[in-house]
């Protein structure tokens, strides 16, 4: 009976697999690796139930550092290395956008990439599941919560770069955290794997250089996903709307990996920034609103490269990709700035008028220019609450400075006509006339634009505003050298 049984049952078995008619079965001992056959008779669930328990007795050795198959020990086994060298590489990326939480006044950074990771690993050739990985490391749109817990769950059985950006942890799971109003969603939307056995790929640049210059057993993993992540560095809206920024991604894979692809993104052939480079395609990547371009008075305004620890060493285990821009101030000028300078030189311009002629009326256009610069200070410019002075405030209390210097010169030339000096009242609204409207206010003006335009290199004054500065000393002088000469 115990010899008849297997072999009736290795019969029925037989018969299985030649009789076309009958319908395939899922066979737990041949749809795992083991078999060296998969006729895809299982289901992925199925599958996993047979070979998932046996990678998690594995999981101690499968979730350390990668061994670096071109280097034996002195026994013959394969040497571990202190970092896993991973080759990062951004392979579509969305025009990133700055946006502010209003509920909590701080400004994220949202980002629409597709990254892609790969790095080779020897012992993916024997797990139990090999047959499944992709499969069971795959999340594909749509997923539901359930599938994506499941999947972010068999990630943690084998050895995978784990993906921070700015400190937030790109996961499987969607994120329930709050992004912006109207922002978006914190999601991977897509997650492939793939492990290509025994064949080799070519690494990005000059490869890791431990040995290896190409990929063999190499897995690769891509990650498409929307995540609104923290502004790094905080922005500055001191010299808005001519302020410049920076806008720097840091993808942080831990301290046990050496992301080797980093200075080559830049310059490799196979890099999108490098391909949009010569596309001259770069604006592609800047905000749709049109609001920021490339900062071109920096020497690299796209850079990639490993930052610096506390120590001054370098973190190779961080890629730092920085966006250096400055804001276009043209809409700016066209809508506040220049109407502003309108309605301050109707004002200005009466002081051409003799002063016992429209007197009020050259007042009521001054009043009228310092009424509207005192809206400009209110003004909300949607950079939420800031505790300090922007430029902006600058401009309008210096336009304010000066309806208010006018309407004092214009209330002594009044008191000189009227006390019988004509004389000195004509020639003070004489030399007032020109020195205000030629001089004072144009130069001044000028200047503070100036200033954070061309800003100096310890971020101070720069050249072009000092030298309207002095030019507008020098008409002050002449102006007082005239009224202090006989007249």
């Amino acid at each position: 009976m115990s010899v008849n049984g297997p072999t009736m049952a290795f019969a029925k078995t037989a018969q299985l697999e030649t009789n076309d008619n009958v319908i395939p079965e899922c066979h737990r001992n041949c749809n795992n690796w083991q078999c060296n056959h998969d006729g895809e008779d299982c289901t992925l669930d199925q599958a996993l139930t047979v070979c998932r328990p046996a990678m998690r007795r594995r999981a101690a050795i499968l979730k350390a550092i990668p061994p670096n198959q071109y280097l034996r020990t002195s026994t013959g086994g394969f040497v571990t290395p202190d970092r896993a060298p991973v080759e990062l590489a951004v392979t579509e990326m969305e025009a990133f956008r700055p946006a502010l939480d209003e509920g909590n006044n701080q400004w994220k950074l949202e980002v629409e990439m597709k990254l892609s990771l790969r790095w080779a690993d020897p012992r993916l050739r024997e797990v139990d599941c090999k047959r499944k990985l992709d499969k069971m490391l795959t999340v594909i749109s749509g997923s539901t919560p359930a599938v994506r817990d499941e999947r972010e769950s068999d990630r943690t059985l084998i050895w995978t770069p784990s993906v921070e950006l700015n400190g937030s942890a790109i996961s499987y799971r969607a994120d329930a955290s709050n992004v912006a109003p109207g922002g978006i969603k914190n999601e991977v939307s897509a997650a492939t794997f793939a492990f290509t056995e025994g064949a080799a790929a070519p690494w990005m640049g000059d490869g890791p250089g431990d040995g290896s210059p190409l990929c063999v057993n190499c897995a690769q993993q891509e990650l498409k996903f929307t995540w609104a992540i923290r502004i790094m560095p905080t922005p500055k809206y001191g010299s808005y709307p001519f302020d410049r920024q920076q806008f720097t991604i840091r993808f942080d894979l831990g301290d046990k990996v050496d992301i080797f692809s980093c200075k080559h993104l830049m310059n490799d052939s196979s890099s999108l920034f490098t391909t949009l480079k010569a596309k001259k395609d770069l604006d592609s990547l800047l905000p749709t609103s049109n609001e920021y371009i490339w900062n071109d008075y920096e020497q690299e305004y796209l850079s990639a490269r490993h930052p610096k620890g506390e120590d001054g060493s370098v973190d190779k285990g961080k890629c730092d990709i920085t966006f250096k821009v400055r804001r276009d101030p043209s809409i700016v000028f066209l809508k506040i700035i220049v109407p502003t300078i309108i309605v301050m030189y109707l004002g200005l311009l009466g002081s051409y008028f003799l002063v016992f002629d429209i007197a009020g009326d050259r007042a009521a256009l001054l009043s009228v220019s310092m009424l509207i610069n005192m809206v400009n200070l209110q003004q909300d410019y949607g950079l939420g609450k800031l505790m300090y002075a922007m430029w902006f405030d600058s401009f309008s209390i210096s336009q304010i400075a000066i309806s208010l210097i006018a309407i004092i010169e214009l209330i002594i030339e009044h008191r000189l006509y009227h006390a019988g000096f004509e004389v000195e009242a004509l020639v003070l609204q004489s030399i007032w006339s020109w020195l205000i409207n030629l001089g004072i206010y144009p130069l001044m003006t000028l200047a503070i634009i100036l200033s954070p335009m061309y800003p100096g290199k310890d971020g101070g004054m720069g050249a072009p505003s000092i030298a309207c500065w002095i030019i507008m000393s020098i008409c002050i002088f002449l102006a007082a050298w005239r009224w202090f000469t006989p007249h």
